[in-house]
């Protein structure tokens, strides 16, 4: 059997009207991965003691056995498996290492399922979701279910917390299906369209969640309604048919490899109430050939045009002053002038555009030695 690493760190309950306390060892199990269990839900039961029951699944129990927290199952977990009906919460990754089990009995009184609490369970048939669960965690349900009902006691959700399902329903009044789009009040969580080639966003959203056109194959145009104010991180990642973009002019965010590898992604226009773009965004786009940036950005992030092989060339505006590792690598940029309020040009910033053969730097501007690793450039001006 395999065993989490512990922290000993606490949170606070937060948002939710239970008040379950709960290890707080169970928050973050591991340093180097970012499943954190239960981030928003609860830490501590007081006094509690480990049991293990005839299968081998851990469960931690407070002093008064009502109620419990299943923390792992066991690698050769297999088969039907019935959760102990005093279990409060599944915690992350818990059955993670059991890939023979193929049914799990959930008991009614369930608050919580942590991050990919199921991850790896390729043989489960998609487990019923008791009525009284309060809490998803990130990919917690990697099933694919043919009719899921999001419960009506649902009131915090994580990446990927809702599954695809063939037919999906919703008896909580914050979770909205509007024809092809599932709504958390005003974020679009999921496009459960597979068939359009031009998707229009309803009026009414303001963020795009994470992964919420992710994967989509044909659709070839998106239209964001104005009051659209974030795109959050990988929302159109590997959306390989994509040409078109049109961002309104509210937008003031885009997150991490938002357009990752979005290939047919040719042309884009950042609106100058763009003030913040996360790393990435637009990171191996091979097909993206015409860039315009927003007048407000003051830093050109980590790999945001990594490998966009089809650039040949970008203004980037006055305003920016720190062009990050890899921004602009395996590009295919061929001439650059730098603004003069460039302050430093990071390594790697521009290491291996083989095209670049012309570049005008300011003597004020700090450029690391390593910037232009691999260019086969004629000249470059010393800072």
């Amino acid at each position: 059997m395999r065993y989490k690493r512990l922290s000993v760190k606490s949170r606070k309950l937060i948002n939710l009207d239970i008040t379950y306390l709960v290890p707080a060892m169970l928050v973050e199990y591991d340093l180097c991965r970012d499943y954190d269990v239960l981030c928003e839900i609860s830490v501590a039961f007081g006094g509690c003691h480990v049991d293990t029951d005839a299968y081998g699944v851990c469960y931690y129990t407070n002093e008064k056995g009502t109620r419990k927290i299943l923390y792992s199952a066991p690698d050769d977990l297999s088969g039907e498996y019935v959760v102990d009906k005093a279990t409060v919460i599944i915690a992350a990754n818990a059955f993670e290492y059991s890939k023979g089990v193929t049914k799990v009995v959930l008991p009614r009184g369930l608050k919580a399922i942590g991050d990919c609490a199921f991850m790896g369970c390729k043989r489960l048939e998609p487990p019923e979701i008791p009525s009284t669960v309060e809490y998803l965690g990130a990919f917690s349900l990697p099933c694919k279910y043919e009719t899921f009902t999001i419960p009506k006691s649902l009131r915090q959700y994580k990446t990927g917390s809702i599954p695809r399902a063939d037919e999906l329903r919703s008896d909580s009044p914050d979770f909205k299906i509007t024809g092809d789009f599932l709504l958390y009040k005003d974020v679009l969580l999921m496009y459960r369209g597979r068939e359009k080639e031009r998707v229009t966003v309803p009026d009414g959203i303001t963020v795009i969640g994470e992964y919420a056109f992710s994967g989509d194959g044909l659709m070839k145009e998106t239209v964001l309604s104005q009051g659209v104010t974030e795109i959050e991180k990988k929302a159109f990642y590997k959306c390989t048919a994509l040409k078109c973009v049109n961002l309104p002019d509210s937008l003031e965010k885009i997150g991490s490899y938002a357009f990752y590898k979005c290939v047919s992604l040719k042309k884009t226009a950042l609106p100058d109430n763009v003030r913040q773009l996360e790393d990435g965004v637009f990171s191996e786009c091979t097909g993206l050939n015409t860039v315009k940036l927003s007048a407000s950005l003051d830093c050109i992030p980590r790999c945001t045009f990594l490998k966009c092989e089809s650039l040949k060339s970008i203004n980037i505006p006055e305003g920016v002053v720190y062009i990050d590792c890899f921004g602009f690598a395996e590009s295919g940029l061929q001439a650059l002038d730098i603004p003069a309020n460039v302050r430093w040009i990071r390594d790697d910033a521009f290491s291996g555009c083989k095209d670049l053969h012309t570049v005008h730097i300011p003597g004020s501007v700090y450029v690391d030695k390593n910037a232009f690793t691999g260019c086969f450039l004629s000249c470059i001006p010393k800072p």
